[in-house]
């Protein structure tokens, strides 16, 4: 079965809304109600679904009183007689389960006080319960009451026993980590709310049960006694076993680690001298995983690019078949424009296809910010650099000009005074009458001042499209 597929609208919704802690403090009615209000009958068992997979561990749920408003909401989604709710067999597991675990961290499935509530709406529930909110009954005093548990939770599997064997012995796709680190008590709502996402929005979603194999082992062959075994094969309940070697470095990755930390901190900071770039980069070039675990988070890259442009290269290298190079490239984006946030985009162009949609926007954000600047000098220098760039990209066809052409157009006619705007109004007009030259070789080029020196026929080399911009304040 796989993991219910909710949108996130609706785990909001569910978490954030319905079983809020704030929403707690109201009655089981009002909580019922309000379930109704915001989820339509026909999703109701499909986020029943993603409810049992919340309690299927005692921390996935901050408070008991949550816990307790989502039994509740599971009972009341389907109809009469208790029996036949599809939830009912993990009804039976939470009232089965040990109230408490001698000498061990993980807290039980199930506390007295929600064993005695599901107890209670079993067995035939009262209007003065309806009333009773979940924050009361989480707190209340049960140790006077006394159920047999065992008899309830047996009335509840009577069902359970029409599944084929295998399903009825598959274990939850949630496990709590018995390792020696974990903290007891339950996390924080922020930490439920990522779990919640992973579990339901990611790309690859879990399962709903870990489930063994349907196994047909081949039939005896000449034993008349045994000839027929094949047909229901002897199958006994799977464990989980838990690899503690696992994610553990050995002491020298962990040394290395260490310094790629110390060095990467630098390399913020300062430029790094070439014996600190060729350890940083060997290293990385030996075992790429170690990008993961030196601290290199999207909000440092802007600094490590002003300081060390050709560190951040090989860096987003490695990151480039990651899910996480869009909040890399976010901050590229968003970053103050300089020549070697260029160089940095215009290099990954040349190695990697990179996303046309990251490109249009970095476009987009440079002109934005040679507009916005006032003083005349400044404005010059960086309309110098965002022209140069421009060249380059089009002439070794890395961008798709067709879909920014009118902005580029307009770009141009409005700084037509700097001579390299003009050239780049040139080379768009030949891209416009389809006379633009062919791709020019990229092996020899290894930066974009050399690129522009190379591929602007109106630039006099990085003298005229760099140094002027930084000595002519008046052009």
């Amino acid at each position: 079965m796989e993991s219910p597929c909710l949108s996130r609208h609706e785990l909001t919704t569910l978490l954030q809304n319905v079983l809020s802690e704030n929403a707690m403090g109201a009655s089981l009615e009002v909580i019922w109600q309000h379930f109704n209000r915001e989820f339509p009958k026909a999703d109701h068992f499909r986020i029943g679904e993603s409810l049992m997979l919340l309690l299927a561990e005692p921390d996935l749920l901050s408070s008991s009183a949550q816990r307790i408003g989502a039994m509740s909401i599971l009972f009341s989604v389907c109809s009469e007689p208790v029996e036949s709710n599809p939830f009912a067999p993990f009804f039976a597991q939470l009232l089965q389960c040990p109230s408490s675990t001698p000498n061990s961290s993980t807290p039980p499935l199930a506390s007295p006080q929600e064993k005695a509530f599901l107890a209670r709406l079993v067995t035939g529930p009262t209007r003065e319960l309806f009333k009773e909110s979940c924050r009361y009954i989480a707190s209340a005093d049960v140790s006077a009451i006394n159920y047999d548990y065992s008899k309830i939770a047996s009335r509840l599997c009577q069902a359970q026993k029409s599944y084929p064997p295998r399903v009825q012995v598959g274990r939850s796709c949630v496990i709590a980590d018995p390792g020696p680190d974990t903290q007891p008590g339950r996390p924080d709502s922020q930490a439920v709310w990522m779990t919640a996402e992973q579990l339901f929005l990611g790309d690859s979603r879990c399962l709903g049960t870990f489930e063994p194999p349907m196994l047909r082992p081949p039939p005896p062959l000449h034993t008349v006694e045994d000839e027929l075994m094949w047909l229901n094969p002897p199958m006994s309940p799977p464990s989980i076993q838990w690899d503690y070697t696992m994610c553990i470095p050995v002491a020298t990755t962990q040394e290395t680690e260490t310094e790629l930390k110390q060095v990467l901190q630098d390399a913020c900071r300062s430029v790094l001298n070439p014996q600190q770039q060729n350890f940083f980069l060997s290293k990385l070039e030996a075992d790429p995983d170690l990008i993961y675990h030196i601290g290199l988070t999207p909000k440092k890259l802007p600094k490590l690019i002003e300081y060390n442009p050709l560190v951040a290269i090989e860096v987003l290298l490695k990151l480039t078949t990651t899910s996480a190079i869009t909040d890399y490239f976010g901050e590229i984006i968003t970053m103050e424009m300089s020549l070697h946030s260029m160089e940095v985009v215009n290099r990954l162009t040349t190695l990697v296809e990179l996303p046309n949609e990251f490109i249009h926007l970095y476009i987009s954000n440079c002109i934005s910010q040679c507009e916005k600047v006032k003083e005349k000098y400044m404005q010059n220098r960086l309309v110098r650099l965002v022209c140069v760039f421009l060249q380059s990209m089009i002439r070794n066809r890395h961008c798709n000009i067709q879909e920014i052409f009118i902005e580029v157009q307009a770009f141009c006619i409005e700084f037509s005074r700097i001579r390299e705007a003009a050239g780049l109004f040139r080379l768009l007009k030949s891209y416009e009458e389809g006379t633009l030259p062919a791709a020019e070789s990229n092996s020899g080029v290894t930066s974009l001042a050399a690129a522009a020196a190379a591929a602007a026929a109106a630039s006099s080399g990085v003298a005229g499209a760099m140094g002027a911009a930084s000595t002519d304040s008046n052009t």
